[in-house]
């Protein structure tokens, strides 16, 4: 259906976000349930999400020899450090060829050769080539195929440019979410049945990071305001291979693709450094990749390291990678020709919000989805293009849970709407904000120690007195305001967990351990 300005003040069901997990999770249940109302909600536009910005691919094992499904399970759990839930990983990685089967039902079409074989791509921490890809525009592919199917349904609203201010949980049970209309500058309820948070991740609250600008982490502030539990948000993934720009924060991906097919990371002397910190070098895992990048920037006190392509075919690299060769042309640099710098940036949080095998947090009634949950499937670091997999594959665990639910039309009926202050604090904001990035990037990076992290923690402090108002307490809300105390929230999450985390693994390195 077309995108509507409408609001239900009752929606049997309400998703918050609007990447893979959130869209397939809605289309599966229109289908199956076409009783319910559905009500999807953005907080900006449709498509902006860390999906339909995901370049490299879906993993997915579709061989049936139980070898070739045991090697990413392996693969997986090497990842993951130790710190994978085995079950989750393994009931994950099995049930890939069923996932991939739904979004080529939905209109995804992948890569494929003459003969109609997958073309797979190799990735970093992969034993095998089994990356399904859309060229280098993966995840817009799939959200553009999603979005055509979820508009079909007359039981789905679509609400874009929403902020959610609020989870309405009362004894442990979620009831739905306040929200506010950005253009219409007012908050409203959407009380329901079942409340799916799919919010993303937290990027953002880092100086560098590839993620757009929404990943922000309201999803983990205000599940865990609510009491949910979160896990492991020490462990943040950063990706190794951004394009350096030095006056812009977000920065835009070179697919970890490239690498795997055939580029490499080299630093000012021209040389392979990666080859002292693991054997696969370029193909290592991203967190030894990253920290071994991060540590070479620190020690020879250099800006940037290189990608090198300059010995891959210029014909292949436009083919397979013509968004990132378009905007690097841009850019004014030539792959085939010229070394391309970069630096790592903050990519994924590989932890969340606690939910079980079906989604399901410790609030009756609140579900996670997508890069918002902690799943147990990544562990203490992500497996490249498994991040995908998991959304829509926990999207399908969700559907089936609730799809054979019953839904209880009442609500209750006693929520006190924040009342909004439009006042303007837009240049307060901006600085306050851009303080909070830098203490992130510098103390909470990919290299932590004991003393950065406590003087995070005293920092963040420090913001959250100075912007410290009676916003909560009296029921009033100012939208700056409001992204500064979620920030600091997501922030100290990250650093207590830091600080609690006692040995180095995957996502989290202490040089005091």
């Amino acid at each position: 259906m077309p995108l509507s300005r409408r609001k239900l003040n009752h929606s049997d069901v309400l998703i918050i976000g609007t990447g893979l997990s959130g869209l397939a999770y809605a289309i599966k249940m229109a289908e199956a349930r076409k009783d319910l109302t559905i009500t999807i909600v953005s907080k900006t536009t449709l498509q902006e999400n860390n999906t339909y910005y995901a370049q490299g691919g879906i993993a997915a094992t579709l061989e049936k020899d139980n070898t070739s499904v045991a090697k990413h399970i392996e693969d997986t759990l090497k990842a993951g450090e130790g710190s994978c839930n085995v079950d989750i990983v393994t009931k994950v990685i099995t049930d890939a060829p069923q996932m991939i089967k739904d979004l080529m039902r939905w209109g995804v079409k992948f890569d494929q050769t003459t003969s109609g074989k997958f073309l797979l791509g190799l990735e970093g921490g992969h034993s095998q080539n089994r990356i399904l890809h859309c060229k280098d525009f993966t995840g817009k592919s799939i959200i553009k195929a999603l979005i055509y199917q979820t508009q079909k349904h007359d039981n789905i609203q679509i609400l874009t440019h929403q902020t959610l201010v609020e989870l309405i949980v009362q004894q442990k049970k979620c009831a739905g979410a306040i929200l506010y209309d950005q253009q219409l500058k007012t908050c409203y309820v959407i009380y329901a049945s079942r409340t799916i948070l799919a919010t993303g991740g937290c990027g953002q609250i880092y100086q560098y990071t590839t993620n757009p600008t929404i990943a922000t982490g309201d999803g983990i502030a205000l599940a865990h305001k609510a009491g949910a539990l979160i896990k492991n948000m020490e462990f943040i993934q950063f990706h190794p291979t951004a394009f350096y720009e030095p006056e812009k924060s977000r920065l835009f991906l070179l697919s970890e693709a490239m690498r795997g097919e055939g580029a490499y990371i080299i630093n000012e002397k021209k040389e392979n450094f990666l080859k002292h910190y693991n054997k696969n070098q370029a193909l290592a895992t991203r967190d030894i990749v990253a920290r071994g990048i991060e540590q070479t920037l620190q020690t020879q006190n250099q800006k940037h390291v290189w990608l090198d392509c300059r010995h891959i075919s210029p014909i292949f690299l436009q083919k397979r990678f013509p968004k990132i060769v378009q905007y690097l042309q841009k850019k004014h640099v030539d792959p085939s020709k010229s070394l391309i710098p970069i630096i790592p940036a903050a990519h994924y949080q590989c932890g969340g919000v606690v939910v079980d095998a079906h989604a399901r947090t410790n609030l009756q009634h609140l579900y996670c989805l997508g890069e918002v949950a902690y799943t147990g499937l990544h562990g203490a670091n992500r497996l490249a293009s498994n991040s995908l997999l998991e959304a829509i594959t926990f999207a399908h665990y969700c559907f089936k849970k609730t799809s054979e639910e019953y839904f209880d039309k009442k609500h209750i009926t006693n929520v006190i709407l924040p009342k909004v202050i439009s006042s303007d604090h837009s240049k307060l904001y901006t600085l306050i904000v851009k303080e909070i990035k830098q203490i992130m990037q510098k103390k909470v990076g990919i290299i932590r120690s004991n003393q950065n992290l406590t003087a995070a923690k005293k920092s963040i402090q420090k913001i959250q007195e100075k912007i410290t108002t009676t916003q909560s307490e009296k029921k009033i809300f100012q939208l700056q305001i409001n992204h500064i105390q979620q920030l600091c929230f997501v922030a100290n999450i990250i650093i207590k967990q830091a600080i609690e985390r006692k040995k180095n693994c995957g996502g989290h390195y202490n040089i005091d351990h």
